[in-house]
């Protein structure tokens, strides 16, 4: 959600169309002009938006600290973002919400195990193009199966864990400190040659991250594998056989134990 492609996710652009679609409305119906302007940001419904975008890519909350029941705090934004969805002015462009309401919706099926999911957040949840998905779904030798044009949420789980890009659901985990525990799984960036961001790269400054020219220096390598996860293309330094420092690019991603990552030396 921090790369360059956030403005897909960001509800900002809607929200601020419909509050003047409704300054429009009180201007025609009261004769007078709305005088100042509502900060969209700080309406509660950016936020919903916001929670519910990272809930649907990425299978957490933000402020799951703060929340006694989960599972009804996330049905409940559903619903209230539904609605807003179905008030709002027909003329505003809900492509975004659209989306972020869809792609939620898909992981709260898959985490029931039951209803349907829409092409769109199937691929979304799947780091594919929708085209991608209609086409695994047609045919008569279809990879995956569809009901009216939706995939079934056991038939959409199979499939996701066969995809590198699928983050799956961990709201209902309890919080740990990762270096705490050595069997903790760590999703991290995979190089074509089948090498890892592991902790063993890190040189006296730090972990160098990013495209030749743009590099970041960071000394925490939970933070540089942070920084690599919001890179639309992950990049890093390590050494080659002959122990020469070069860059490599992520082909896809893996998980691993924190054990197993501490464990690798070259």
């Amino acid at each position: 959600m921090a790369s360059e492609d956030r403005w897909e996710w960001d509800s900002i652009p809607w929200l601020d169309s419909c509050l003047k679609a409704q300054a429009e409305f009180l201007a025609l119906a009261t004769g007078t002009q709305v005088a100042e302007p509502i900060a969209v940001h700080d309406l509660s419904a950016s936020a919903l938006f916001k929670n519910l975008a990272y809930y649907g890519l990425y299978g957490d909350v933000m402020d799951r600290t703060e929340t006694q029941d989960i599972e009804g705090h996330l049905d409940g934004q559903l619903r209230l973002a539904k609605t807003l969805k179905e008030k709002a002015p027909s003329r505003c462009d809900d492509r975004v919400v659209s989306k972020i309401i869809i792609v939620a919706e898909g992981r709260r099926s898959i985490e029931r195990k039951t209803g349907l999911i829409e092409p769109l957040g199937l691929a979304i949840l799947g780091g594919v193009s929708e085209g991608r998905v209609r086409n695994l779904m047609s045919g008569t030798s279809a990879e995956i199966r569809s009901i009216n044009g939706k995939i079934p949420a056991p038939d959409a789980e199979h499939w996701l864990q066969g995809r590198a890009a699928f983050w799956p659901s961990i709201w209902s985990e309890e919080p740990v400190l990762e270096e705490e525990n050595e069997m903790t799984a760590v999703r991290v960036p995979q190089a074509s040659d089948g090498t890892v961001f592991h902790p063993g790269l890190r040189r006296r400054s730090g972990y160098m991250i990013g495209e030749k020219g743009k590099e970041l220096t960071i000394e925490n390598y939970d933070a540089a594998l942070r920084a690599l996860s919001e890179m639309d293309v992950p990049r890093w330094r390590r050494p080659n056989p002959q122990g020469n420092w070069g860059i490599v690019k992520a082909s896809g991603w893996t998980v691993l134990t924190r054990q197993d990552l501490n464990n690798i030396k070259d």
